[in-house]
């Protein structure tokens, strides 16, 4: 019989005849405080991703007019269609410049001339059509699906939140009840 040989880092754990045994008690509570050690760690790192969630301001440093949308249908020629998101700033006192807006799963940079027209620009792809068949060589030529970004913000198909810069932080304000142009 060929003498035990120690394997790895874990003291009083053995390789003899193609398995692995356990010689004493104290290297297998070793091991199990290394396996809670690491769970610990990985619960750690999964609840600590909360914290940098986007919290929503109450109010804003600025006055806002009507907020909306247009659904722009673009020529055939183009793959996609748009949704415009306007917002119009009626005051301003603090030349705060607004940065993006989130809207129906997507952002948008915003978009101005003046400091007193925002718009956000989404292009929407069409559908295209998608080739069916028992070939699978001939369903080579469909296109992979878009896999969604995650949002931030859960929010209604009619709500927009903008994003601003105030000082050195970021700010977010949620915009209710958008109606469509």
């Amino acid at each position: 019989m060929e003498p035990h040989k120690s394997w790895g880092f874990f003291y009083g754990i053995h390789f003899v005849n193609g398995s692995f045994i356990v010689i004493n008690n104290m290297a297998m509570k070793a091991f199990k405080n290394l396996l809670n050690t690491v769970f610990l760690c990985l619960v750690v790192l999964e609840f600590s991703g909360c914290s940098t969630s986007k919290t929503l301001q109450q109010g804003l440093p600025f006055k806002l007019g009507k907020v909306y949308y247009q659904h722009i249908i673009t020529d055939e020629a183009y793959d996609y269609s748009n949704i415009d998101v306007y917002i119009p700033v009626v005051s301003n006192p603090l030349n705060i410049a607004l940065d993006s807006v989130f809207f129906r799963g997507k952002q948008s940079k915003l978009q101005t001339s003046d400091n007193r027209l925002y718009v956000g620009r989404f292009q929407i792809p069409k559908n295209k059509d998608v080739i069916m068949s028992s070939d699978p060589i001939a369903e080579f030529k469909n296109a992979l699906p878009e896999r969604p970004k995650t949002q931030p913000f859960k929010l209604e198909a009619n709500a927009c939140v903008i994003s601003y810069k105030e000082g050195n932080t970021v700010k977010y304000y949620k915009i209710p009840n958008l109606f469509e142009k």
